[in-house]
């Protein structure tokens, strides 16, 4: 039987009535946009979560298997003949996709729902059976600290006047403005480790202050000459501020439950 492909329109040579085209180039072209039998449908998380479970019980289940699945390109080293013949004609903007505004935020939320505490742990585990993360265990306590109380966005929307005025002046510092100026927390990481206060205490918006770098750096050398009694009244300033703060933030209840909680416990003794 000879059809002509509804691709190159060349005549061709075939036994199944049903074959449109005349070669795999063909059919690829073919089975693009409408012509594509899934165009326009999506997966919904009910079945991609189906679809993810029964290949992890195949793998599981089938060694044979999952060794056969990732065979196609296991060892093949590409050689660079092959690679000029498919990229030397690209330049590197070729092969970037530059998402829209809407697709960004789409992909913002969708991330954002993603990340729960449960996907957290479970991502956790995860990277440190592949050995990609040391243990929580294995690492220092104050490290994890550290990068607990660090800020948890740009918080230049938490910015008062006067900050937002140094920042247009100044900007960011960072290796190409030596002159910029830096976030900062009033009451240091350090402070609040040696007094145990939650991670989520210091990096409250109250704590927060924009100052020159040299600043920043001359501060973390007069705190190591600070007393117990005045650290102490740093932190007292800190959480009197947390009380006051009139502005949305999303952790400023867990803040205050644990301010009322310190200041029972502190009535009780």
């Amino acid at each position: 039987m000879f059809k002509n492909c509804v691709i190159c329109e060349n005549k061709f040579e075939t036994k199944r009535s049903t074959t449109k085209t005349c070669s795999r180039v063909c059919a690829g072209k073919n089975a693009r946009g409408k012509n594509n039998p899934n165009f326009g449908k999506k997966w919904t998380d009910e079945q991609r979560t189906a679809a993810s479970l029964l290949k992890k019980q195949q793998f599981a289940k089938n060694d044979e298997y999952r060794h056969k699945v990732g065979a196609s390109n296991r060892g093949v080293k590409f050689s660079e003949d092959r690679i000029k013949a498919m990229h030397q004609h690209r330049n590197a903007d070729s092969y970037r996709r530059y998402p829209s505004a809407e697709v960004r935020k789409v992909i913002g939320q969708k991330s954002k729902e993603k990340w729960t505490d449960e996907y957290r742990v479970t991502h956790r585990q995860t990277m440190e059976t592949l050995g990609y993360w040391v243990p929580l265990e294995d690492r220092d306590p104050y490290d994890i600290y550290y990068k607990d109380a660090n800020w948890q966005s740009s918080m230049i929307k938490y910015f008062d006047d006067v900050a937002k005025k140094k920042l247009n002046e100044f900007g960011i510092f960072g290796k190409k403005n030596s002159r910029g100026w830096v976030r900062d927390h009033i009451v240091s990481r350090m402070i609040g480790y040696e007094f145990n206060l939650p991670a989520y205490i210091i990096r409250h918006p109250a704590n927060l202050q924009f100052i020159p770098h040299s600043d920043n750096v001359s501060k973390g050398f007069s705190e190591r000459r600070l007393t117990s009694e005045e650290k102490e009244c740093l932190i007292h300033k800190l959480l009197e501020k947390i009380k006051n703060y009139n502005s949305d933030w999303i952790e400023q209840e867990v803040c205050l439950e644990y301010i009322r909680n310190k200041n029972e416990n502190m009535d009780n003794l």
